[in-house]
C-alpha cells in the first residue's frame, strides 16, 4: 500500500449552532475523497474517522486552543489548531492528502497523478581570461533526461529528496548545453550566479522527508532544474532534476514556421536560433541581461555581436552598475582579441572619464591597460617582473 500524506490549507469559519461539532472533510491532491482516517482531540477522549465521502464530525470541549489531528498508519501525521470559546459547530475547509512515492525523487502533482521530474548529470569547467575566472557548473540536455511541463501559474512539486535542493533556471550557453550556474571572479568581484526561483514551501515533521514546493511566481518558458547545493556551489552529481517549461502551442502558418527556422534554403543551427532571438529582444532587456548576452558572445567568440550588446548597455542605461564594465570589457576586446588599439584606447578613456570612481580595482585596471598598450609583450613582461621584485623587497625591510 502506498504511503500517503496530507496538506492542511485554508482558515476556518465559526458559525453558532446547538450541536459541538468540528466538522471537515478529506481529499487526495486530485479531489477525491479518502475514507479512514483517524480524526482527534488532543488530550481528548474525542475521535472519529472519515467516511467514504471523506467526511468527520468530531467533538470538543470549547474553551482555548483546540489541536485537531490526523493520523493513520502509512500517513505522515498532521493537524490544525483554532480557538474555539463557545459551543457550536465549527465548519473547517477541507483537508487535500498528498501520497508519499515509494522511491525518493522529486515528482510534478499535475492534475490526476504524480510525475517523476527525470534526473540529469552536470560537471564543472573552469574558464579563465584577464579579466575573469569562471567556474561553470554545466549541464547537457538530452531527449531522455528532462521532464516536459506545460505553463501553468500554478505549478506545484512533491520534493521526497533527502536533501535541501533549490531550483534554478538553466542558462543557455550553446548547442544543447546549458549553465546550471556559474561563480564569477571579475577584478575581486566574486559573484553567485545561479538564477535561484523564490519558493513558498509546506514542510512535514514525520519520518518521511517531505516538502510541498510552490515556486512564488509563475516559470516562463525555458529549462529548470532542482539541484543539491553546499556552500553556494552544486554538489554531487546525481541530484539534479531537470525539467522544461513549455508554453501551450498555438496555431501558427506554415510560412510563419518556415520563416521561423529557415532563411531561404539554408536551415539555422537551433543554437543560433536562441542567441539571435536574444539579441532580438534586446530592446526590453534589462542592463543585467544584457551583459549576460555580450558575456556569452564573447564566450562563443562572437566578438562583433559582444561589442554591440555593450554599446547598448553604456548608450540605453549609462547610470547603470553594468555601465562600467561594458565599457572596460568593449576595451579590453578591442585591445586584447581585436587589437584594434584606436578603439581600445577610446573606450578605457571613456571609462576614465566617466566610472574612474566606480571601482577602484577595474580603473587600475584601465590605467595599466592604456601604460601597456604600446609596449612589446616583453616590455611588459619586464614591468611586471620589475614590479614583483619591489614588492618583495618592501616586504623584506618590513620584517
Amino acid at each position: 500500500m502506498r504511503n500517503l500524506i496530507f496538506l492542511v490549507t485554508g482558515l476556518f469559519a465559526l458559525t453558532s449552532c446547538n450541536r459541538t461539532k468540528i466538522e471537515g472533510k478529506v481529499v487526495d491532491p486530485f479531489g477525491k475523497p479518502i475514507k479512514d482516517i483517524s480524526v482527534t482531540i488532543e488530550g481528548t477522549s474525542f475521535t472519529d474517522k472519515t467516511s467514504s465521502s471523506g467526511n468527520y464530525s468530531i467533538g470538543y470541549v470549547p474553551g482555548g486552543n483546540i489541536k485537531v489531528k490526523f493520523t493513520k498508519d502509512g500517513y505522515a501525521d498532521t493537524n490544525f489548531v483554532v480557538n474555539i470559546a463557545t459551543k457550536s459547530t465549527f465548519p473547517a475547509q477541507q483537508v487535500a492528502m498528498y501520497m508519499i512515492p515509494d522511491k525518493e525523487a522529486l515528482y510534478l502533482i499535475s492534475q490526476d497523478n504524480y510525475i517523476p521530474i527525470k534526473k540529469g548529470f552536470f560537471n564543472k569547467e573552469r574558464r579563465s581570461s584577464y579579466y575573469q575566472t569562471n567556474d561553470t557548473y554545466v549541464t547537457e540536455i538530452t531527449e531522455d533526461n528532462f521532464t516536459v511541463i506545460k505553463a501553468d501559474p500554478k505549478i506545484v512539486f512533491l520534493d521526497h529528496v533527502p536533501k535541501n535542493i533549490s531550483l534554478v533556471k538553466l542558462k543557455f550557453l550553446n548547442d544543447n548545453v546549458y549553465a546550471i550556474m556559474e561563480r564569477l571572479s571579475t577584478f575581486g568581484d566574486h559573484s553567485d550566479g545561479a538564477d535561484v526561483i523564490k519558493e513558498d514551501y509546506f514542510n512535514y515533521a514525520s519520518k518521511f522527508h517531505l516538502t510541498i514546493r510552490t515556486p512564488s511566481s509563475s516559470l516562463e518558458p525555458g529549462y529548470y532544474a532542482f539541484i543539491q547545493r553546499s556552500n553556494g556551489e552544486p554538489a554531487i552529481e546525481d541530484s539534479i532534476y531537470i525539467f522544461k517549461v513549455e508554453e501551450e502551442k498555438s496555431d501558427i502558418s506554415s510560412s510563419q514556421k518556415n520563416s521561423s527556422t529557415s532563411v531561404g534554403n539554408s536551415s539555422i543551427n537551433p543554437s543560433e536560433s536562441i542567441a539571435n532571438s536574444s539579441v532580438n529582444s534586446n530592446d526590453t532587456q534589462s542592463p543585467d541581461e544584457l551583459y549576460e548576452q555580450a558575456l556569452l558572445y564573447e564566450k562563443q567568440q562572437k566578438y562583433s555581436e559582444a561589442i554591440s550588446t555593450l554599446d547598448k548597455i553604456y548608450s540605453g542605461y549609462p547610470a547603470s552598475k553594468q555601465a562600467s564594465k561594458a565599457v572596460f570589457l568593449e576595451g579590453f576586446i578591442y585591445a586584447n582579441v581585436l587589437n584594434q588599439l584606436d578603439k581600445a584606447k577610446e573606450k578605457y578613456e571613456l571609462y576614465l572619464a566617466k566610472y574612474s570612481s566606480v571601482d577602484a580595482k577595474m580603473t587600475e585596471d584601465v590605467k595599466r591597460e592604456l601604460r601597456n598598450m604600446d609596449k612589446s609583450s616583453n616590455e611588459i613582461l619586464k614591468g611586471i617582473q620589475e614590479q614583483q621584485i619591489g614588492i618583495a623587497d618592501t616586504t623584506k625591510q618590513s620584517k
